[in-house]
């Protein structure tokens, strides 16, 4: 298909995907992101959430704790912090995670402390949200 894109994601244990895609969606630190061939190059920060690749009627989606993209107009490469399928969440640990970070941003005044629960509620949100479809 002619309009494709080029589709690299890799992490630490090695490369996550690598093929062509119609389009990639993925959450940054500035808002949500579709790409499609021809899009403007940019290079984005990632925050922890989904990114949904569709590729001829099929959606493959994985959830990414942070890490950055650098978006060409034929091609997107993907370096991510770590990422996580559906198959490898656990659902009762990212709810615990979440109700921690949740009872220490209602109760600690220490900044460093509700920066850490904020990322960290950020993640156990995204696992559940990729765990729930």
């Amino acid at each position: 298909m002619t309009n494709d894109l080029d589709i690299r994601i890799v992490y630490p244990k090695g490369v996550f995907f690598e093929n062509k895609a119609y389009m990639c969606e993925m959450k940054t630190t500035e808002g949500d992101i579709g790409i499609l061939k021809g899009h403007v190059p940019t290079t984005v920060i990632l925050a922890p959430g989904i990114i949904t690749i569709t590729q001829d009627g099929n959606t493959i989606k994985c959830m990414v704790s942070g890490g950055f993209a650098e978006i060409l107009k034929s091609q997107i490469t993907i370096i991510a912090e770590d990422i996580l399928t559906k198959e490898q969440i656990d659902i009762q640990r990212a709810k615990d995670s979440k109700d921690k970070a949740q009872k220490i941003l209602n109760e600690s005044s220490d900044d460093l402390e509700i920066k850490k629960a904020e990322v960290s509620l950020k993640k156990a949100l995204a696992r559940i949200e990729l765990y729930g479809e």
